[in-house]
């Protein structure tokens, strides 16, 4: 949810729910950090709003442009990742089961998360923009159309 590929997820990114997520994570921090009942959390509350500002400054644009070209390769490399294990991995593993799910004719508790991971995924595929968008979506990945966008 949180990276961008390229210049224009930023901007899309920027104007939405990541980077108020990021903002609003940033003052929580903030304000917690200074409070009595976080000092048993001290290394949490000095290491997370440094690497939370970081992403914020990404997208606010307050930091150098080679910052957010290193943030966009790492973002690519990560979707690359994931189109992997959607296009790769996962196929290979549910073959090799004895029925139609992970661990074999009944649904356990890792086809649900395996599930609720790949919902997620696509409704962070760019336009899907509400939960109906994502079913969609969801359905044109089963139906392998849309391999160029993962």
């Amino acid at each position: 949810m949180l990276s961008a590929r390229n210049e224009e997820e930023l901007k899309e990114k920027a104007a939405s729910f990541p980077a108020l997520l990021a903002r609003n994570r940033q003052h929580a921090l903030t304000t917690h950090s200074h409070s009595t009942l976080s000092q048993p959390f001290k290394p949490f509350y000095t290491e997370k709003p440094a690497s939370n500002g970081g992403l914020l400054a990404i997208y606010e644009s307050t930091i150098p442009p080679n910052t957010t070209s290193d943030f966009f390769t790492q973002s690519q490399v990560h979707w690359a990742n994931i189109k992997s294990f959607i296009y790769d991995i996962l196929p290979v593993a549910l073959a090799n089961t004895q029925g139609p799910f992970l661990r074999g004719l009944k649904p356990g508790e890792d086809d649900f998360h395996v599930e609720g991971w790949l919902a997620r995924i696509v409704s962070m595929i760019p336009g899907a923009h509400k939960g109906t968008d994502g079913i969609a979506v969801l359905k044109k990945c089963s139906e392998g159309m849309f391999r160029g966008v993962l």
